[in-house]
């Protein structure tokens, strides 16, 4: 049974495991300080560890009872201005899978547990910090596979899709209230004018309409389209293909 509670201290690696210039830890939770101060120094001579200002980027060692593991640098994010919106840590260290892991699992024994899979972008929706539009979007992006996705998405992690359905909702909410006003309180407010009103409506079905047509085209982006150009030999199939693509991908040769 899953007992883990949204006050634990969770950590995760943030880049893709392989070998590589820079590795991302990140820690969030109330005890992120406290972990990065067990485990970071500003040099192995210094055991105080330094004194986390947020908005700071502090270079130093990632050590085991200060024997050296990596060279690194911690960037601290104080809540609520954090991606979480909590207090988070994120330990850059070199690239490698070994000492990647390592980090990660010397931030486990000194209090966090695993994040789960999707949990600090979970953290930040309950946070505040993000509403389900964007946490899409984010989801999105990591997983583009085309250009065209990525800058969609982009759009809608910046609070346009939000934006324009926080409009449509107060729309919406105005519309119904001058409704039941004239209802409810016909002798005390003027008679809302509903040849107007059913325009207002239709208006109001069409940007919603327009929205979920919209769903429908991210969808067909994020899947993709499974096809097949099919003819007759030489008919031009590889151009086309080529030419879809934008790229040389298969072969072709002008000898029929």
């Amino acid at each position: 049974m899953n007992t883990y509670t949204q006050t634990d201290t969770i950590a995760a690696i943030s880049t893709p495991l392989g070998v590589g210039g820079v590795g991302v830890i990140r820690i969030s939770g109330a005890d992120s300080q406290a972990i990065a101060e067990r485990i970071f120094t500003l040099s192995l001579k210094e055991v105080k560890p330094p004194k986390y200002e947020p908005d700071r980027v502090y270079h130093g060692w990632i050590h085991e009872n200060l024997t050296p593991v990596d060279e690194a640098i911690i960037l601290y994010f104080k809540a609520p201005r954090s991606y979480t919106g909590e207090d988070v840590f994120e330990i850059q260290c070199h690239g490698g899978i070994t000492v990647v892991r390592k980090i990660l699992k010397l931030c486990l024994t000194n209090g966090a547990r695993l994040a789960e899979a999707g949990e600090f972008s979970k953290r930040a929706f309950m946070n505040g910090k993000l509403d389900l539009s964007k946490a899409e979007a984010v989801l999105d992006i990591i997983h583009a596979g085309t250009e065209r996705l990525c800058q969609a998405s982009a759009l809608n992690l910046s609070g346009r899709l939000a934006k324009k359905i926080g409009e449509l909702r107060k729309e919406l909410i105005d519309l119904l209230s001058l409704i039941t006003a004239g209802l409810d309180f016909p002798d005390e407010v003027d008679e809302p004018e509903y040849p107007l009103t059913a325009e207002k409506i239709r208006y109001l079905i069409g940007e919603i309409d327009n929205i979920l047509n919209g769903a429908t085209s991210s969808n067909l982006m994020r899947e993709g389209i499974k096809m097949v150009i099919a003819g007759k030999p030489n008919a031009g199939k590889s151009s086309l293909f080529n030419a879809l693509l934008d790229m040389p991908r298969a072969i072709v040769t002008e000898i029929p």
